[in-house]
C-alpha cells in the first residue's frame, strides 16, 4: 500500500484490513459441506454469515432416515453430503424418495420452506 494513503486515511485502511481479516475468519469457520455445495456461492455464504441473514436455496437429493446424535432423523443426501432436515414432521412419507427442497441452510441443518417429490 502507498504510505500516503495510510498516513492520510489510517482509520479507513485499518477498517479495510480488519474487514478482510473478519471475512477470512468467516470463510474458515464455514462447515465443509457449505464450501463444497455446488449451488452455494462462497461470497454470498460469507455475506449471509456476516449479516446474520440466511438466503433461501434449493437442493435436490434423497430423503433418508439416519442416526444423528444417537437418534433417528430424516436427512437430505445430496452430492455425497447429508443435511439434517427441519422440521421433521411429515417426512416419513418421503423416506427413500428423490425430492427438491427449498429452504435455508445453517450449521448443517436445512430449514424447509417447501419440499416436493421429483422423478
Amino acid at each position: 500500500m502507498n504510505m500516503n494513503i495510510l498516513n492520510g486515511n489510517r482509520a479507513k485502511a485499518f477498517t479495510l484490513m480488519l474487514s478482510g481479516f473478519v471475512l477470512l475468519l468467516l470463510l474458515a469457520g464455514l462447515p465443509p459441506h457449505v464450501l463444497g455445495h455446488p449451488q452455494s456461492s462462497l461470497a454470498s455464504d460469507a455475506i449471509a454469515a456476516s449479516s446474520g441473514a440466511a438466503e433461501e436455496s434449493t437442493w435436490t437429493g434423497k430423503v433418508q432416515q439416519k442416526s444423528v446424535g444417537g437418534a433417528m432423523a430424516f436427512v437430505l443426501v445430496t452430492g455425497g453430503e447429508s443435511f439434517l432436515l427441519s422440521p421433521q414432521d411429515n417426512l416419513a412419507s418421503l423416506d427413500g424418495k428423490n425430492v427438491s427442497v427449498k429452504g435455508t441452510l445453517k450449521d448443517g441443518v436445512i430449514t424447509i420452506t417447501s419440499i416436493e417429490e421429483v422423478n
